[in-house]
This record gives C-alpha cells, structure tokens and sequence, in this order.
C-alpha cells in the first residue's frame, strides 16, 4: 500500500507514492522537533526521499528493488548504507558518510540508540573545507536529532 504524505491538510509533501512501511519515517524526519527545532528541506528521487538539515542530508532509500538492486527490507537499506559509507571511504571522498538505524522504542521513532530497527538512513555531510571547518569540527558535529556524536563519521 503506498499513500501521499502531506504537510498539512490539502498541502501534498510527496510527489510520488510513499510505501506504508516508510510513511511515519518520512513524517518523523519532517518534524522540526527531530531536527532540534529546525524545520527540514525535502526533495525525493525515484529512489531516495532526501531531508536537508543545516549541513547534513539523510537519505532514505525507498523499499524497491531494481535490475540491480534490492532494497525491500530494513536490512537491506542498512547493507547499502554501510557499503555506501565504505565505498566513500576506499575511495577517499572528503565528505563523511554513516550509516544512522532509525529505531522504534517507547515514545515512537528515534534516530539511533537501542530498539527495533524500523529503517536506515545515510547521512552525508559535505567537504569539511567547503563549509569553513575543520576536519576535526565536522567530525565532531552532533548528528541530526542528537546533542552529541555517537560514533566517528567515517571518511573526514
């Protein structure tokens, strides 16, 4: 089943279909309150829904499957986001890339730490240098959602 998500009544966020399984991820990543207050950019490919905050992008893969590709299951987002994450790395890109689970716990949906996982997102955060800090500053940047890093960003 897929089905629109709407900004407020009448005010259609979406351009294509959303699957069921993703549409309160999708509604989660557009509160502000997720983003510390800060109301998200949104753009969507025919593969990814993509949210822009402050200097990050989380990208939320869509559940298909491709000529090339499979990306129906939780499992299978998180894979590509870690291969993703090693590809950026082996290559030696100056952005950062991590794989960050979307979990359900008591009070619903959050952006990493302990529960179910629900999704993945990939976070990339551009060039350090492009955004005037340092390498050191970037890395070391709070995730979206959160006060404090968690893990090292990978690729910095």
């Amino acid at each position: 089943m897929h089905e629109a998500v709407y900004d407020r009544p009448g005010s259609l966020i979406t351009s294509w279909p959303v699957a069921a399984e993703q549409l309160n991820i999708i509604r989660h990543l557009l509160d502000p309150e997720t983003h510390g207050g800060e109301r998200p950019g949104y753009l969507e490919t025919a593969v990814s829904h993509i949210f822009l905050t402050g200097a990050s992008r989380l990208i939320l893969k869509r559940p298909m499957k491709t000529r090339d590709s499979d990306w129906r299951t939780p499992q299978a987002r998180w894979s590509w986001c870690n291969e993703r994450c090693m590809r950026a790395f082996e290559a030696g890109e100056g952005a950062s890339y991590q794989a960050l689970p979307v979990m359900r716990r008591e009070g619903g949906l959050h952006l990493g730490g302990p529960g179910k996982l629900e999704d993945c997102l990939l976070v990339y955060r551009p060039q350090a240098s492009a955004r005037g800090e340092t390498a050191n500053q970037a890395q070391n940047a709070p995730l979206p959602g959160r006060t404090a890093p968690s893990t090292r960003v990978i690729g910095v």
